[in-house]
């Protein structure tokens, strides 16, 4: 049996996900529009997401400094009201040999989405010059 605590954290928990995957789905889509292919990893993607964690973002389109620019914009505009954290990580500033990591937690929108549609629908920062692994 579990205590009220538990049942009120569980709760916000269950909103605070259902809140992350609609502003993400948002976001994935306004990129989109703009032929940027990204998709969520991390906690959200992987199923341990929790009240404290934030949605991050993998862009697999390589984009120049504009496009980054309006990436940036775009994915603060869907986040934007949710109150939660962010990161934004390119494939370009990912050593290759790492990339498979990234690819490896991806999850395809329609799936991670899914629950989005059913429950909710009725800062990045720059990466180091030398890549990221």
């Amino acid at each position: 049996m579990s205590s009220r605590i538990d049942r009120l954290l569980s709760s916000r928990l269950a909103a605070r996900k259902a809140k992350a995957i609609a502003h993400a789905q948002l976001a994935v889509e306004h990129l989109k529009t703009e032929g940027v292919e990204a998709f969520v990893i991390g906690s959200l993607a992987s199923g341990q997401f929790m009240n404290h964690s934030d949605v991050d973002f993998f862009v697999n389109t390589t984009l120049n400094a504009h496009e980054r620019a309006r990436a940036e914009v775009l994915v603060r505009r869907a986040m934007d009201r949710s109150g939660l954290g962010y990161d934004i990580i390119y494939a370009d500033d990912v050593r290759p040999e790492c990339l498979p990591e990234f690819h490896d937690v991806k999850r395809a929108a329609s799936d991670l989405f899914e629950p989005a549609n059913e429950i909710g629908k009725s800062g990045s920062g720059d990466a180091e010059s030398d890549g990221l692994c």
